[in-house]
């Protein structure tokens, strides 16, 4: 365990009887990234009165469905752990009292999952929300993010190789998100219908990143062809 700056700690969390010399009200943020924890490890955290926690980073680890089951408050940060449709079911049911920024990037959700995102108790707390790279979302998991009628506080929103066409742009559109700011749409396919939509949201004084899928590869190819020379 190391201690940081600000109440912060960062290492592995192991059971609260190895670790009583925590002052546990004043933990304000726990790094557990790249910590090889599995969803067994993740139980232990509930152990501790973390009520002041306001980040938890538990990405580039093992956690699962069950993992999520067993997590109990913060925010939550879970790029890369496979958590899926049912992981995150397991989270919106999970009263996060101070959570505002949500990271679920490379999570196998399709737009199934979220149908449970938009019930969840803390979906008016977001400013933070990273959706990247879930494939499956698609235009209907973004026509799903409708049903939760107005996104209030999110600030910024990643929707990047979510499969998304035009269709999904139109739906994102007609969502009321009164204070976005930036909105990363990159690795998608849209025609020039699509662009009209985005000078629209431009407009709105929104930062728009929006490079299609063919654009980054002929980009990643240009790059290639320049180190050989």
């Amino acid at each position: 365990m190391i201690f940081l700056s600000d109440m912060v700690y960062k290492g592995k969390l192991f059971r609260k009887k190895k670790n009583k010399g925590i002052d546990e009200e004043n933990v304000i943020q726990l790094d557990l990234h790249g910590q090889n924890l599995g969803s067994a490890n993740i139980k232990y955290i509930a152990d501790f009165d973390l009520k002041n926690l306001l980040a938890l980073d538990l990405s580039n680890n093992s956690i699962k469905s069950e993992g999520v089951f067993n997590l109990c408050q913060g925010k939550f940060n879970s790029s890369s752990n496979k958590i899926g449709d049912e992981g995150l079911n397991h989270l919106s049911q999970v009263i996060f009292i101070n959570l505002n920024k949500l990271y679920l990037s490379h999570n196998n959700i399709s737009s199934e999952g979220i149908k449970y995102l938009v019930k969840a108790k803390f979906i008016n707390n977001l400013i933070v929300l990273d959706l990247s790279e879930n494939s499956k979302i698609g235009n209907i998991g973004i026509r799903n993010m409708k049903e939760h009628k107005r996104w209030e506080n999110l600030t910024e929103l990643n929707l990047d190789y979510t499969g998304l066409t035009d269709l999904g742009l139109n739906y994102l559109m007609e969502i009321s998100k009164p204070k976005l700011k930036k909105l990363n749409i990159q690795g998608n396919k849209f025609t020039d219908n699509g662009n009209n939509f985005i000078d629209t949201l431009k407009l709105n004084n929104i930062e728009v990143i929006h490079k299609t899928d063919s654009d980054l590869q002929k980009a990643k190819k240009n790059e290639v062809k320049e180190k050989k020379i």
